[in-house]
C-alpha cells in the first residue's frame, strides 16, 4: 500500500508534464473545433433536435464531415446501409492515418483503443508530427492531444444545440454552413495538393453529377461510390503518382474531408420524418462506420507491416474525390430551372473561393459564405 502511495505523485508528474507539452500544440485546433461544433450544434438545434443530439453524435461519431452529412440523413428517408457506405467511403482516410500510426501506438496498453477511436484529422496531424520532449511520455501526449480535442468538439456541439433550438431569428440559409465546409475543404485540398494533376477532385465532381443525372437526387450516392471506386482502379496507370517513399504518407489536404444538406426555404430547414428509433440506428450505422475504418488497420496488421499499393493508391486519391461528392450531394436538391435558379448558391460559393483563396481561414471562409448566403434568402431572393 505505501509503494503504490510513493508511486502516484511519479505517475502524477508524468501525466501533468505530457499535458503542458500537448496543450499548447492543440490550443489553435482546440478553438476552432469549438467554433465549428457549435455550428453544427446551432443546425441540429434549428432543426428541431434536442442538445442531446449534438452531443451524443459528437462525441461518438466523432467525425466533423460525417457528424454534418447525418443531420441532412436524419431528415430524409430512413436507409441504413446508405449511412453505412457513406460512413466507410468517407473514412477512408482513418485506414490510412491508423497504417501510419501502427509503430506510434505500440506498446500503450489501455490508452490504445481510445487513441485509436478518437484519431481524427487534425489530431493525426498533431501526433504524426509532434516533436515530444525526451522527457514526456508519448502515450500520454498521444492521449491528451485526442482527449482536448474530442472535449472542444463535444462541447461546442452541445453548446450550440442548446443555443440553437432557443434561437428567435430568422435562420433560413443557417443550413447553407455544410455546403460552405465542403467547398472550402474542396479549395483547400486543390490549392495545397501535391498531386500531378487536379484529376482525382474533378472525377468527385462529374461522376456525381452524371450520376445524379442518371439516378435522382435520392438515389445517386451508392451509384456514384462505386463508378468512382471502379474508376479509380480501372485509371490507376494514369493517377498512380505516389513514389516509394510516399507510401503510408498523406497530404493534409488528404485529412481535410471534414462532412451535406437540403437546400430548405424555411426556417431551419427540414425536421426528422423518421422515428426516434431509426434515427438512433441512423446514428449507430454512422458510428459503425466510424469505427470500422478507424480500427480496421490495427486488426489487418497488428505489427507494423508493409500495406499492398494498391490500398495506398486508393487512399491517395479517394479523400479528394470525396470532398467533390459531398459538394454535389449538398447541393443536391438545388434546381437551376426553378425557383432561384442556383444564383444565390453560386454567389455564395463564389464568396468562400474569394476569401478563402484571399485569407485561407476555414472559420472565416464558411462563416462568410453562409451569411453572403442567408442575406441572399432573405432580402433579395425572399
Amino acid at each position: 500500500m505505501a509503494g503504490r502511495n510513493a508511486d502516484e505523485p511519479a505517475e502524477w508528474g508524468v501525466k501533468t508534464r505530457a499535458f503542458k507539452a500537448a496543450f499548447p500544440k492543440v490550443l489553435p485546433i482546440c478553438i476552432s473545433f469549438f467554433f465549428l461544433a457549435m455550428s453544427y450544434g446551432v443546425l441540429m438545434g434549428t432543426r428541431g433536435f434536442s442538445f442531446l443530439w449534438p452531443l451524443c453524435m459528437s462525441a461518438f461519431i466523432f467525425t466533423g464531415s460525417m457528424e454534418f452529412v447525418t443531420v441532412n440523413l436524419l431528415v430524409s428517408a430512413f436507409n441504413p446501409f446508405a449511412t453505412l457506405m457513406l460512413a466507410l467511403m468517407m473514412g477512408t482516410r482513418h485506414l490510412f492515418y491508423g497504417l501510419s500510426m501502427l509503430g506510434r501506438f505500440k506498446n500503450m496498453g489501455a490508452k490504445k483503443p481510445y487513441l485509436i477511436y478518437a484519431m481524427c484529422d487534425e489530431t493525426f496531424a498533431v501526433n504524426n508530427s509532434a516533436q515530444i520532449p525526451a522527457d514526456v511520455d508519448r502515450g500520454w501526449f498521444y492521449f491528451f492531444v485526442s482527449l482536448l480535442n474530442q472535449v472542444s468538439w463535444v462541447a461546442g456541439a452541445t453548446l450550440g444545440g442548446i443555443v440553437g433550438g432557443r434561437l428567435t431569428f430568422d435562420t433560413t440559409g443557417l443550413d447553407f454552413v455544410m455546403t460552405a465546409l465542403f467547398v472550402v475543404i474542396f479549395v483547400d485540398q486543390w490549392l495545397t495538393t501535391k498531386r500531378k494533376s487536379h484529376m482525382a477532385a474533378l472525377t468527385g465532381i462529374v461522376v456525381p453529377v452524371i450520376c445524379m443525372a442518371l439516378f435522382g437526387a435520392d438515389n445517386f450516392m451508392i451509384p456514384s461510390l462505386i463508378a468512382m471506386l471502379v474508376m479509380f482502379i480501372m485509371l490507376r496507370p494514369y493517377l498512380d503518382d505516389l513514389k516509394p517513399d510516399d507510401v503510408g504518407k498523406r497530404d493534409d489536404a488528404d485529412g481535410a474531408v471534414e462532412s451535406a444538406a437540403d437546400r430548405n426555404e424555411v426556417g431551419g430547414g427540414a425536421v426528422m420524418i423518421m422515428t426516434t428509433w431509426q434515427g438512433v440506428v441512423t446514428v449507430l450505422m454512422a458510428v459503425l462506420g466510424t469505427i470500422i475504418t478507424r480500427f480496421l488497420p490495427f486488426v489487418l496488421f497488428p505489427e507494423p507491416k508493409k500495406p499492398p499499393h494498391i490500398i495506398d493508391y486508393l487512399g491517395n486519391v479517394l479523400p479528394y474525390a470525396m470532398t467533390g461528392l459531398l459538394v454535389v450531394y449538398s447541393l443536391k436538391n438545388v434546381n437551376p430551372l426553378a425557383g432561384s435558379h442556383g444564383i444565390p448558391e453560386a454567389i455564395a460559393i463564389a464568396a468562400i473561393v474569394v476569401l478563402h483563396v484571399w485569407k485561407r481561414n476555414m472559420l472565416l471562409s464558411i462563416a462568410g459564405g453562409t451569411v453572403v448566403y442567408m442575406a441572399l434568402l432573405q432580402l433579395v431572393f425572399a
